[in-house]
């Protein structure tokens, strides 16, 4: 069935005018304020104007094939990720009876009218210039191609895949889904972000989440989320998660997730905050969302920093080896937390006094790099003589603050040198690094 009705919008004066006028916003020299656009299928609002985000782009694509129509004209065909496909089916169910537009290098390809919610993935992409297609076509091609061959990057290429002609490797890329490749890598290179998990028995569990469910059914009980925390059935099922916390994943599964947006997504941050506190808010990742599967992929980004925390924790209870401050800095290790991710943990009373260690150890030798990499005047002024955090194997959040406390004591020696009054900075000289390399818990960097 054909969604969109091609020929009674790109054969008429209007639609042809639209066309232009939209062209002529994307490429006039006079819209240099006119943001660069994602190739990909686009909502023309019911100003005449194009949508500054993209519905889908080509690397949702699936199945990409060059065709000719019953008329013979050249069209291109294909269907959206299944991933995807939730939004696409909403986003064209709005559009019925107005237009979408498909953008490539800033340029509108197609104007195709939507005459019906459209919810399998499929699209066509025709032109009144169809001849433009076969040109088209390889690019789209190399852009789904080249989004997969970003994910795999770096990986050892012994596979017998690589033994085959380009055109054989493209047509496989073709079948891939994006966001499922995305995936299965993420897992293979990030292990420590996804959860294993095996529950032999949920029956006490279930019981207390359907007490929960009933709680919250309850009519008028409250409008703040505060109240229902109170609730007896709510505390018993928020203990019961935190002395078992294998059974987020059963959570994560369940109602409190069909309908995050509101009471649930403050009940989900109680209870994973109360057993991981530097846990991030799920409100933040799903509030911006405006259709389930972005939603979807939101609380997977979110899954992803829980199942973190859950795997540090496990790790951590196997008592790890306290490296020194000297080990850090011989080993030049990467330090990539930041000043508010050590602040967080730091105030973590349940991690183990291992890793409290290692972590004051590495901001120690954080500390360290940068300053070795400074010099101070005679006035007690400090130059740093390194730009960024890469230099010195820390992260740039971190570099900054470093940078941030030396202007600090810059801006202090210049106004008492203004006011000629006296002062005392500490000196960067050998002694002052060394002391770094002893520092203990009773000093401070």
């Amino acid at each position: 069935m054909n969604h969109f009705n091609h020929e009674s919008i790109m054969d008429t004066r209007n639609t042809t005018l639209l066309s232009l006028v939209l062209l002529c916003m994307l490429i006039s020299p006079a819209s240099s304020q006119t943001p660069h656009r994602e190739n990909g299928w686009y909502r023309i609002e019911k100003s005449d104007t194009l949508s500054t985000r993209p519905i889908v782009t080509v690397k949702d694509f699936v199945g990409l094939q060059l065709e000719k129509d019953m008329k013979g004209a050249y069209v291109i065909t294909g269907r959206i990720s299944k991933h995807k496909r939730h939004k696409w089916a909403t986003e064209t169910g709005r559009a019925i009876g107005r237009q979408f537009a498909f953008v490539l290098n800033d340029s509108i390809i197609s104007t195709p009218h939507v005459i019906t919610q459209i919810d399998d993935g499929s699209f066509m992409i025709s032109s009144l210039f169809d001849k433009t297609l076969p040109a088209i076509y390889p690019k789209l091609v190399k852009e789904k191609s080249d989004s997969i061959d970003a994910i795999f990057s770096g990986w050892e290429k012994d596979s017998l895949y690589y033994t085959w002609p380009p055109a054989q490797q493209d047509s496989l890329k073709m079948t891939m889904d994006y966001w499922e490749a995305k995936a299965w890598i993420d897992l293979s290179a990030r292990p420590e972000e996804h959860l294993w998990y095996s529950i032999q028995d949920s029956t006490e569990y279930k019981k207390r989440e359907e007490a929960l469910i009933k709680e919250l059914e309850q009519p008028n009980f409250s409008s703040h989320a505060s109240d229902y925390m109170k609730s007896q059935a709510y505390q018993n099922f928020k203990q019961y998660i935190n002395n078992h916390p294998e059974y987020i994943a059963l959570m994560c599964q369940g109602f409190l997730f069909k309908e995050i947006k509101g009471l649930h997504g403050y009940l989900i941050d109680d209870i994973i905050q109360s057993r991981y506190p530097s846990a991030p808010s799920i409100r933040t990742y799903v509030d911006k969302t405006t259709n389930t599967d972005d939603e979807k992929f939101a609380v997977y980004q979110w899954q992803r920093k829980v199942w973190l925390l859950m795997n540090q924790r496990c790790d951590s209870s196997k008592k790890s080896p306290v490296k020194t401050i000297q080990e850090y800095v011989n080993d030049n290790d990467f330090i990539g937390f930041t000043p508010e991710e050590y602040n967080r943990q730091l105030a973590d009373s349940s991690i183990p006094e291992e890793k409290r260690r290692n972590l004051q150890n590495q901001m120690v030798a954080a500390t360290y790099r940068f300053y070795k990499n400074c010099t101070q005047d005679a006035q007690g002024r400090i130059t740093c003589h390194i730009t960024c955090g890469k230099e010195i194997n820390i992260s740039e959040e971190l570099f900054q603050r470093k940078l941030k406390d030396m202007q600090e004591t810059n801006k202090f020696v210049e106004k008492h040198l203004k006011a000629g009054t006296k002062y005392r900075v500490g000196k960067l000289d050998e002694h002052y690094l060394n002391s770094l390399l002893n520092y203990t818990e009773k000093g401070e960097n």
